[in-house]
Formats: C-alpha cells, structure tokens, sequence
C-alpha cells in the first residue's frame, strides 16, 4: 500500500474516533437542570457541583447530596477539606452551575 493510502485511512480513522468521542460527551454532559424554583432545580442538581449564592451575600459551592423541603445538604465544599454545609432553601437566591467542559 502507497504511504498516502496509510496516511489517509489513519487520518480518517482518527476522524472517526473523535466523532464518537463527541458523541459519548453529550451524553455524559446532560442539558442544564433548568426549573422555576430552586428547589426543583437542584433536585434535578443531584450529584453535580453547584454555587449556591446566599441572601446573605456568601458563596457555597458544594456537591448537591439531598434536597428536602426546606434544606439542601452540600458535600465536599470547596476550599473547606471534611466539611458538608446544610442550606435552608429559603436563604438561596442564585443556583450557579457549570454547563461546558463537565
């Protein structure tokens, strides 16, 4: 076989990897856990990284665990090695989460 034969089935082959590889992310990366209100979004936010932006002005950002009626439970803060953070729903006025690059 001609080199340029080689050089196109591996550059075509490589084309097709990457095809699939695109195809495999979207899957992985559902669309944004989009709802009217904060609790219903980050009960579709179970298991994803989230900021929460308080009332109070403060930032949390944390793994959603459980979602109640009043409170979310966060684990594995950012900055804050062996803490979980328990937010009462009613102080949350802003649900930050990451959409590219997941």
């Amino acid at each position: 076989m001609k080199p340029i034969g080689i050089v196109l089935i591996a550059t075509l082959s490589l084309f097709g990897c990457l095809a699939t590889e695109a195809a495999a992310a979207d899957v992985q990366n559902p669309p944004a856990p989009y709802a009217e209100d904060v609790r219903t979004m980050l009960d579709r936010s179970v298991g994803r990284v989230v900021t929460l932006h308080l009332a109070s002005g403060q930032e949390v950002t944390g793994t959603v665990m459980r979602v109640g009626e009043q409170a979310v439970q966060l684990s594995r803060l950012a900055g804050r090695d062996y803490f979980d953070a328990v937010v009462m729903l009613n102080r949350v006025d802003a649900v930050l989460y990451r959409v590219w690059g997941q």
